[in-house]
């Protein structure tokens, strides 16, 4: 089945010593590609904290590996979706 959307929701999971937390956001795509949304979902993780990122088991280090931050997930929504999550995210 053909994607028709460019609208993504996007949770990323976040390790800081022994916290764990949950970030989702939505976001716009210039189009629908499915390496689109794998590039936008990296480059949002990879600069989540600002500065410079370690990538390393399968997400980014900040500040000498005090907190990791993954991509946990991300999936195409609707226009309608999208507009009602940008309310509350």
């Amino acid at each position: 089945m053909k994607n028709n959307s460019k609208f993504l929701l996007l949770c990323l999971e976040e390790r800081n010593g022994e916290y764990e937390y949950s970030h989702r956001s939505v976001h716009i795509l210039p189009n629908n590609r499915i390496a689109t949304a794998n590039r936008l979902a990296e480059d949002y993780a990879r600069k989540f904290y600002g500065g410079k990122a370690e990538p390393e088991d399968g997400g980014y280090h900040f500040f000498g590996g005090e907190i990791s931050v993954r991509v946990n997930s991300w999936q195409f929504i609707s226009e309608e979706h999208f507009n009602t999550l940008t309310q509350y995210l």
